[in-house]
């Protein structure tokens, strides 16, 4: 599997504050709307400056890198971030964030499946590892053109493909690059130990707090 979008090819959605672009959904012909996708990548500009509320979005990984602008994010009882240009951060989609600033900024969302987003300027020429028997690996060229496994790309241009290997070849060309990949069930058996684990934490806590008020 190997393919390019097109920016022509985005999906353009306009709300309140400005417009998202949306590059790649998985599976195919998910929703976001509905909330039924496992993995979103997507461009967004900020137009309004003004102190703004994330969408909640619960059981979804995000990470967002700011392209230009300025753009300030606040996770409450978390932590606040200055975001410098192509700088990624990772957050939890249930997490009260805000932002303030006119800003473009690169997304990417994961639910219920695993991935990871990086950011690199090639020099030259090298050769990108991405994890093993990655359902897809993808490359977003932020500005300038580079030839990734033998197709030409050029400024906005993404590129997917099933093979975890990138052989990238340009001239100081900007990108973004990652890997979306299936839990497989040993990873899916332990995520389910794990949130239980959690569960019964909570309610252990809980039961200790509720104990002591009667006491």
């Amino acid at each position: 599997m190997n393919k390019v979008i097109k920016k022509d090819d985005w999906k353009v959605s306009v709300w309140a504050g400005g417009t998202t672009n949306e590059i790649f959904i998985y599976p195919e012909n998910s929703s976001y709307v509905d909330r039924a996708f496992k993995a979103r990548i997507s461009v967004a500009t900020t137009n309004n400056g003004e102190k703004s509320l994330f969408t909640n979005l619960p059981g979804v990984e995000r990470y967002i890198s700011k392209l230009s602008g300025d753009m300030k994010l606040q996770h409450t009882d978390h932590y606040d971030v200055d975001m410098e240009d192509y700088q990624i951060d990772r957050f939890r989609g249930d997490w009260e964030t805000y932002s303030w600033g006119k800003y473009k900024d690169f997304n990417l969302m994961l639910k219920g499946i695993r991935g990871d987003l990086y950011y690199r300027q090639i020099r030259s020429k090298c050769r990108l590892h991405l994890e093993k028997d990655s359902t897809v690996v993808f490359l977003y060229v932020v500005d300038g053109k580079i030839n990734v496994n033998g197709t030409d790309l050029e400024t906005e241009d993404f590129y997917i493909t099933d093979d975890n290997i990138l052989d990238v070849f340009g001239n100081n060309p900007k990108i973004y690059y990652g890997f979306i990949k299936e839990w497989d069930n040993r990873w899916k058996n332990l995520k389910i130990y794990l949130t239980i684990i959690a569960l019964y934490g909570r309610l252990v806590k809980s039961f200790g707090t509720e104990y002591s008020a009667v006491r």
